[in-house]
């Protein structure tokens, strides 16, 4: 039995409508670019943690852990905005070296390298004064990153006359905002076999886009003693 014309254009307006009225219920996906993810690093620029936690271990050449160290640190800023640690806790082995670890940082104040050496290892691609150094572009893929669906990004950052930085973002295509970084550096530095930087981002209830998690790999090879590591540090209580 055929459905009458009329019918049948009631039936239609009627799914038409509904289909309307559940796309304007929906919440619009934000256009998962590079310049959206940089315009939330930008908003977020000025929030800084003041809690911060670290977890390294090293293995030797055969894989075997050799030494796992936890640290808790509270996190302040100076009138430069320079960060300002102290240790809260220290362990070694699950063993308290607190007191011994407060006494090594006293020793070596003032005692790092020329101002600004390492200042370039620490640039990001996202930061918004940078971007005539930064080289990225849609791979087209999409993948799932810390349960998030993202577009995949290549990215490449000049970081000085020596090094660039080289990887891919993942770009949620629900918020625009990154929720991961990985790259490495290139070329290497020497006796370091493989290095890989990773940056977990998130964004709270108050959709902040804050850095969640900085997590270092790798391997070294000493000629005569080869070792790999893990370092994994943690960054909260954002104000």
């Amino acid at each position: 039995m055929g459905i009458k014309t009329s019918t049948y254009l009631k039936i239609k307006k009627s799914a038409i409508f509904s289909i309307l009225l559940l796309s304007t219920a929906l919440p619009l996906a934000a256009e998962a670019t590079w310049d959206t993810a940089v315009s939330y690093y930008k908003e977020s620029q000025e929030l800084k943690p003041y809690s911060m936690g670290v977890l390294s271990k090293t293995y030797n050449g055969k894989g075997e852990i050799e030494k796992t160290e936890e640290m808790m640190y509270a996190l302040n800023y100076n009138a430069q905005g320079e960060t300002v640690s102290e240790l809260i806790r220290a362990l070694e082995d699950g063993k308290d070296i607190t007191e011994q670890k407060k006494k090594e940082n006293r020793n070596n104040q003032g005692r790092g390298g020329p101002p600004g050496e390492s200042e370039d290892y620490r640039k990001s691609p996202l930061d918004p004064a940078l971007q005539n150094d930064v080289t990225a572009f849609d791979t087209g893929m999409i993948q799932y990153k810390q349960g998030q669906r993202c577009t995949v990004w290549e990215f490449r950052l000049k970081l000085n006359s020596s090094h660039d930085a080289a990887g891919k973002a993942w770009i949620s295509t629900e918020t625009g905002a990154a929720v991961s970084l990985k790259y490495r550096l290139e070329p290497n530095f020497p006796f370091v076999e493989e290095m890989n930087i990773s940056l977990d981002y998130r964004t709270d209830n108050s959709n902040r886009f804050l850095l969640e998690q900085l997590r270092f790999d790798g391997r070294v090879n000493l000629i005569i003693m080869k070792k790999s590591f893990v370092s994994v540090t943690s960054f909260s209580d954002y104000r």
